[in-house]
């Protein structure tokens, strides 16, 4: 090897490696559109892919306990052949992929069922494959820019490769040749990333009617649960509540909370309903019921602030931008939906189902008009409340079709939707939702205290 071609791979493998840090920061940007810190800085989440050919169940390993603790992502059921899930952890974690027994023979393809184990590091959008020969192949953001990386430099060093240069002019030929090279594979990448996001708008928005008019629609299942602590400010009174968390993004962020209230605490809110609205004044009435919105209000605010990572939200912000202790958004027309099925005897499920009185089984699904509400670019708005004080007798969900978040109502369920964080931007998740039929919502609106954004620009 001569010195030149020496000097011309050193020079490679530097711009190499720089390439692939930068790609895998410019690469993951185009792919999210932002990036935004989280909630917590160790979380991770990964996505498994089953590819052995086998049934098999993922595992966290406790290593902090002697003998070691094995705890199923999925209840033992395991995943089979092609099978794959998502799952939130944290930095350092580690999982073990472990076969399971055919149900037939109640054997594994060799004497001994086979395992591997992987942990999570600490780069993005992990993936796991267990691929036909039981091997962990582990992806993340920053192999992947590599990989891309080391193509386009081979690309580019096949290009320059005959051309007499010296190192200096090899260098910026490859620094311009690698520059080339990577905006258009970052232009590639944002052209698909359109595409796949109009792709999946156009998608969303078209089955919307259909689940929202179906009263078998599956609610979402949560992604993750988390333990909240209130401490009843007058009381002392310590409350738990678990978070069921079904769309978590670093920019966005949907949860919900069953029994978050009392039925006595909505019978007050329906006292100073009027107008579609609960003032904010409401609580400081000096009555039982004031009392009482008083003391929801403070709760809800001590969720807010938690979860927007803003303590100094208080009442007060809102009430100085118009913004009521609730809004009231009641369904006043109704839909009224069809039994199922037709029941009773022929002659007498006919007639109904001409009369458009039931359904017939496999007739086609029920389009229903909604409520659909859209958070505009550029709005201060932070995230919204919404609390459930009655179930009616069909539907009346909350459907967030960029996130594919349906919420059936229930007495005492608070809904929170988080737009943006703190000093964050406003992703397409949360943006739009629609109120389905029989819709009987009190929905609560937090935007930025204006106070604290004129400091933020001064």
């Amino acid at each position: 090897m001569t010195t030149k071609s020496v000097v011309r791979s050193i020079v490679g493998l530097f711009l190499l490696e720089v390439l692939a840090l930068n790609l895998s920061r410019s690469v993951q940007g185009a792919i999210l559109g932002r990036s935004q810190k989280s909630a917590n800085e160790n979380q991770r989440s990964f996505h498994f892919h089953n590819k052995s050919g086998r049934r098999v169940d993922v595992l966290w390993v406790n290593v902090h306990k002697t003998p070691n603790e094995f705890v199923s992502q999925n209840g033992g059921e395991g995943y089979p052949f092609g099978g794959d899930t998502s799952v939130l952890s944290y930095i350092g974690h580690e999982f073990e992929i472990l076969e399971m027994p055919s149900k037939k023979t109640k054997k594994c393809l060799f004497e001994e069922c086979r395992k591997a184990r992987f942990t999570v590091n600490d780069q993005e959008n992990q993936e796991i494959v267990i691929n036909d020969s039981f091997k962990v192949i582990h992806k993340d953001n920053r192999q992947r820019a590599y990989a891309t990386a080391s193509n386009l430099f081979e690309e580019c060093q096949r290009e320059i490769n005959d051309k007499n240069m010296n190192p200096m002019e090899a260098l910026e030929a490859m620094s311009e040749c690698m520059e080339t090279k990577v905006n258009e594979s970052l232009a590639k990448v944002e052209e698909e990333r359109t595409f796949q996001s109009a792709l999946r708008r156009q998608m969303t928005q078209n089955l919307v009617p259909y689940a929202c008019g179906d009263v078998n629609f599956t609610e979402s299942r949560e992604v993750s649960n988390l333990t909240w602590t209130y401490r009843v400010p007058t009381t002392g009174e310590r409350q738990e509540h678990t978070l069921n968390v079904l769309h978590q993004r670093p920019t966005s962020e949907i949860f919900k909370i069953d029994n978050f209230t009392k039925p006595k605490f909505c019978d007050a809110i329906h006292i100073y309903e009027e107008d579609g609205k609960v003032p904010m004044t409401a609580m400081s009435e000096g009555t039982a019921q004031g009392s009482m919105l008083f003391q929801l209000g403070i709760k809800m605010y001590a969720l807010a602030r938690e979860k927007l990572w803003w303590d100094e939200m208080e009442f007060a912000h809102m009430h100085k931008q118009g913004i009521p202790l609730f809004q009231v958004f009641r369904d006043e027309k109704g839909l009224d939906l069809p039994a199922l099925k037709c029941i009773g005897d022929i002659a007498t499920a006919t007639a109904n189902a001409a009369k458009g009185r039931c359904r017939l089984a496999g007739a086609p699904p029920l389009a229903a008009e909604t409520k659909p509400f859209v958070v505009e670019e550029g709005s201060s708005q932070l995230a919204q409340f919404f609390l459930f004080c009655d179930k009616p007798k069909s539907l009346g969900g909350l459907h967030f079709p960029q996130a594919g978040v349906h919420v059936a109502p229930q007495a005492g369920r608070l809904v929170m939707a988080v737009n943006r964080f703190r000093d964050g931007e406003m992703d397409d998740f949360v943006k739009e939702y629609h109120l389905c039929p029989n819709y009987n919502t009190y929905v609560h609106t937090f935007v930025e205290p204006r106070d604290d954004k004129s400091k933020q620009s001064s």
